[in-house]
């Protein structure tokens, strides 16, 4: 489905929902932006080598978005975004696991600083 409209008490909706993707963009009455959120189905996550329960201790608060990915081995896979933060998952390749991290990113500037307090990291 493309472009469907969806009011609600204090803000619309559009989403659009295809096979391996749900794209969703909130906004308020004032047609200004409210979120944007983006989800696949479990074939269209992809999973990175270097996500691991040693490189999730290595994170710190503070850390740029790029200096994350560099660390993970990857981009990520864009969740969510509000108008002051962004936020990314990542999964590891472990079979036997459920290692992975859905992090939080304020917008500071041009760019993105982890906040670690807000996040959520899990190694099994």
């Amino acid at each position: 489905m493309f472009g469907k409209y969806s009011p609600g008490s204090n803000y619309g909706e559009y989403y659009i929902i295809t096979k391996d993707l749900s794209i969703t963009v909130t906004f308020n009455n004032d047609d200004t932006v409210r979120s944007k959120d983006a989800s696949g189905n479990e074939s269209s996550n992809k999973k990175y080598p270097q996500v691991t329960e040693q490189n999730l201790k290595k994170l710190e608060s503070g850390m740029s978005y790029e200096q994350v990915s560099f660390l993970l081995g990857g981009k990520g896979l864009f969740q969510y975004e509000t108008t002051s933060e962004k936020y990314y998952g990542w999964m590891g390749t472990e079979a036997k696991t459920s290692t992975g991290a859905s992090l939080v990113f304020d917008k500071i500037g041009d760019g993105l600083s982890l906040a670690l307090d807000r996040s959520v990291i899990i190694y099994k």
